[in-house]
């Protein structure tokens, strides 16, 4: 269901799936491998951009075309979007180096 809300822009219904109801933002189609962000970001949705960032929606999975979710909105044209999800992440936290084993 988020990923139909999340593909029509039904914003409200985005937050509420993942607020109340708990769904997993990150979860990803079977076959292409997009998750809601993929999908609202494509569709130019920017609302529900919004509440998957928010609600911590990884912005670095890929789909099975090696699309990232800003990559796929670029791709559509939508660069509100676009400018949403690149924002969100140089704000989320990078992982430390690990150091290289001897």
């Amino acid at each position: 269901m988020l990923m139909v809300a999340a593909m029509h822009g039904r914003s409200r219904c985005v937050s509420a799936l993942l607020g109340e109801l708990g769904a997993e933002p990150d979860v990803a189609t079977v076959g292409k491998q997009e998750t809601a962000l993929h999908l609202a970001a494509f569709h130019g949705h920017a609302g529900a951009v919004s509440e998957l960032l928010q609600a911590g929606a990884d912005t670095s999975l890929q789909n099975d075309y090696g699309e990232t979710a800003e990559q796929a909105a670029l791709a559509a044209r939508k660069p509100q979007c676009a400018s949403l999800i690149a924002a969100a992440h140089r704000a989320a936290p990078q992982p430390e180096p690990q150091p290289e084993a001897r």
